[in-house]
């Protein structure tokens, strides 16, 4: 049985446990994350063979110390990768590559590479307008189309990115595509909140990179009775969060949530928030848990116009569109629901539900891996 070696710079999400559900039969898993956070959410890694852990250089947020601790991680996963010997490294977001490339060219020109592509980079796509991000990018964008050449496989989570950028120079490479969808035992504890309207409750739970965004969602309902707002999740600056949330007084923000907790606070809301900031080029064209998150339990979801997210909330019928800078638009679309939209929305979610299961979607990068990667 073949080794493969997964290479994250982050802590293992539901999506990359996915992955792992999809290959652990077939092939011996190895793992090696970096975990920056100082409240880690442990995944759940009974599947994998050995797991490393990164735990130096725990930051949150860039500076001169988190730039040291990248190289460190990056360096230590070329140490790992030579101890381990693999067949084939998966490689997950652009420190990955990284890595998979430095072993490739420094220890083992036969090994197998699978890139999986789950955001834009964003050194690659950085937001604002610093020249030296611009030169960084563009040095970047080079590195990426020079290395992504030697891999066997791509994997995308969203068709997005393969239209917005990717195809201009990866069309010749086999690709697979692997949405975020719910991973099996997730949300089984899920109870149905009470919907009365009495208020109608609107949550966020996941990375909060957008805080201009959740504040259109907290504008939008204070001084509303007939709305609330929950929130869970991570951000990378604590204490402007916590100023902006003391201005306000219809909303809960439960912190991190635990891994195998998200059911928890799904239980409190009658809809799903997942407005992004579309100035970022990286919203525009992902495609988040949260859209199947929300298929999953049937319940509304609340996306921002004219990104690919919107486009396919929309074909599915289980959602709503709106300007996410504009609060009045919001408060407005939310005041207007009523129980005949939440039963048309249940519906849709249930037909749309037999397309997104993992038991149809696994199979397909399993055969992807034995048509592209692992044959002689």
């Amino acid at each position: 049985m073949k080794k493969v070696m997964m290479v994250a710079p982050s802590v293992p999400d539901p999506r990359m446990l996915n992955r792992v559900q999809a290959l652990y039969k077939d092939y011996r898993l190895v793992f090696y994350y970096w975990d920056r956070l100082s409240q880690s959410i442990e995944p759940d890694m009974r599947r994998v063979e050995r797991v490393y852990v990164r735990t130096r250089g725990q930051s949150r947020g860039m500076s001169v110390k988190t730039y040291f601790a990248y190289w460190g991680f990056i360096l230590e996963g070329v140490r790992r990768l030579a101890h381990e010997s693999p067949h084939i490294i998966y490689a997950y977001r652009y420190e990955g590559l990284l890595i998979a490339s430095f072993y490739r060219f420094l220890c083992d020109r036969g090994v197998k590479i699978v890139y999986e592509i789950a955001n834009l980079p964003s050194v690659i796509f950085p937001r604002g307008r610093s020249v030296i991000k611009k030169v960084m990018a563009k040095f970047c964008a080079a590195t990426e189309k020079r290395r992504i050449k030697k891999c066997a496989l791509l994997v995308f989570t969203s068709q997005g990115f393969y239209d917005y950028y990717y195809k201009k120079f990866t069309s010749s490479i086999p690709r697979v595509e692997q949405e975020c969808l719910v991973g099996p035992g997730a949300l089984d504890k899920y109870q149905k909140h009470p919907l009365d309207f009495k208020p109608l409750v609107v949550g966020y739970f996941g990375n909060m990179r957008y805080l201009n965004t959740i504040k259109t969602l907290l504008d939008a309902a204070e001084g509303e009775p007939k709305l609330k707002v929950e929130l869970a999740g991570y951000t990378q600056n604590e204490k402007k969060m916590k100023k902006l949330l003391s201005r306000y007084k219809q909303v809960r923000y439960h912190g991190v949530f635990p891994s195998g907790g998200l059911w928890k606070y799904y239980s409190m809301v009658d809809v799903i928030y997942c407005a992004y900031d579309t100035d970022d080029q990286n919203a525009l064209v992902l495609m988040p848990n949260k859209f199947f998150e929300a298929i999953e339990l049937g319940l509304p979801l609340i996306v921002s116009k004219e990104t690919y997210l919107a486009k396919r909330t929309k074909e599915e019928g289980i959602g709503y569109a709106v300007d996410e800078t504009n609060s009045s638009e919001l408060r407005e679309l939310l005041l207007s629901l009523t129980p005949d939209d939440f039963k048309r929305i249940e519906a849709a979610s249930m037909e749309a539900r037999k397309k997104y299961r993992l038991d149809k979607h696994n199979p397909r990068l399993l055969a992807a891996f034995k048509e592209h990667v692992d044959h002689e």
